[in-house]
């Protein structure tokens, strides 16, 4: 019989947390029978010049609408351009070959999309998870399902960033109201729908919880090793100083060497002995798995660390702009009883430094069997 296909709308490119909550997603639609196959939009010939005219009117008609909405555009779309580091070329060409070898997206032009949206070897549609509903981002119908008409739409722990901005609230609320099932990733985003739509969503954990940390470690088994004891250094963002007099302060205290990973920080160079190294999300998984520490700015690899109970310490990220985004770690650290890893200060990591993590196995089991609870659920009825 022919299996039936499940579309799949997130987010995947060069983005290591963003590529393994899709595999998560993706690895588990197909456990329980079904084919995933996350889609992307394209532009081809003149449907790119017509969508950019669009996207002027609609830019202006905003700009008209919503008063101070240029200067919180460009400021936001600056900013985010800025907030966060350049991959290595190496590391980028290896997350590319990831997406194109194990991913398979499939992009297509909103026409096209629209007919996969009817077609019968489609029986529902997901979007999410992480940030796709960016509240800060320019609205994007793609990511609302809004190709698909007839199916059903299931939003699976989809994140809201910071705070949604007066000029998506209108378009949010009337999309979102389109599904059949709602969750979100973060407390905040539950409270932004039912402040939206005036419906009840779950809060779920990220898709990357689908997967048994024994199964992340199968799926990394073929990553190269990095030999002996080290601490993994992944920032996004360059370090601040305080992060920076962490990092020396952990090597000098236990005498390990730093590998930093993906993000090649200048702030780096102030670090004895430190080293870079590059690699996939393979490489990532495993890195964070073996170390003897992790300090990091990032989301995932936080919950990684969380996932593999290896000891964490986690610094506030260093935005360009003012938009606190920092509730989603704040979150995750409350849910699994680690909210004192979340440091802001010397005295804060100096005091944790010798501590070991709380046992967050039930915590973790329970948090998975919730969010395939949803999901089986929501393609089984």
């Amino acid at each position: 019989m022919k299996m039936k296909k499940i579309g799949l709308v997130t987010l995947w490119k060069r983005n290591y947390g963003s590529a393994l909550q899709c595999y998560a997603t993706k690895s588990m639609v197909e456990k329980m029978g079904y084919h995933c196959i996350p889609l992307y939009r394209t532009f081809p010939g003149i449907q790119r010049y017509t969508y950019y005219l669009g996207e002027i009117v609609r830019f202006a008609i905003d700009s008209f609408r919503y008063k101070g909405y240029i200067s919180k555009y460009t400021s936001l779309r600056s900013a985010g351009k800025k907030s966060i580091g350049s991959l290595s070329k190496k590391s980028e060409e290896s997350i590319d070959r990831f997406v194109d070898d194990t991913l398979q997206p499939e992009g297509y032009s909103y026409s096209q999309l629209k007919n996969i949206g009817k077609s019968e070897d489609f029986i529902a549609f997901i979007a999410g998870s992480d940030q796709i509903w960016n509240g800060s981002r320019r609205y994007d119908l793609v990511s609302f399902l809004g190709f698909v008409s007839d199916k059903k739409k299931i939003a699976l722990a989809p994140s809201f960033g910071s705070e949604i901005e007066d000029y998506n609230k209108r378009s949010f609320s009337k999309e979102i109201r389109k599904f059949q099932l709602l969750s979100a990733r973060e407390q905040e985003g539950v409270d932004n729908i039912a402040e939206l739509t005036g419906r009840d969503a779950i809060r779920l954990s990220d898709p990357t919880s689908f997967l048994t940390p024994d199964e992340w470690r199968d799926f990394s088994k073929a990553a190269d090793d990095l030999e002996g004891e080290y601490i993994f250094i992944h920032f996004l963002d360059k370090p601040c100083d305080f992060a920076l007099q962490a990092m020396e302060k952990l090597r000098s205290d236990r005498g390990l060497p730093m590998v930093a990973f993906a993000y090649p920080q200048e702030e780096y160079e102030r670090i004895k002995g430190i080293r870079f190294c590059n690699g996939g999300p393979r490489e990532y998984v495993k890195y964070i798995d073996r170390a003897s520490y992790v300090m990091t700015d990032s989301f995932h690899t936080t919950l990684f660390s969380i996932y593999f109970n290896t000891s964490f310490f986690t610094f506030h990220r260093q935005y360009t702009h003012n938009a606190k985004q920092t509730s989603r770690i704040s979150n995750l650290l409350t849910l699994y009883g680690c909210e004192e890893r979340f440091v802001a200060d010397m005295a804060a990591f100096i005091e944790i430094l010798d501590s070991d993590l709380p046992d967050s196995f039930e915590i973790r089991d329970k948090e998975r069997q919730k969010l395939i609870g949803y999901l089986k659920k929501a393609l089984d009825d």
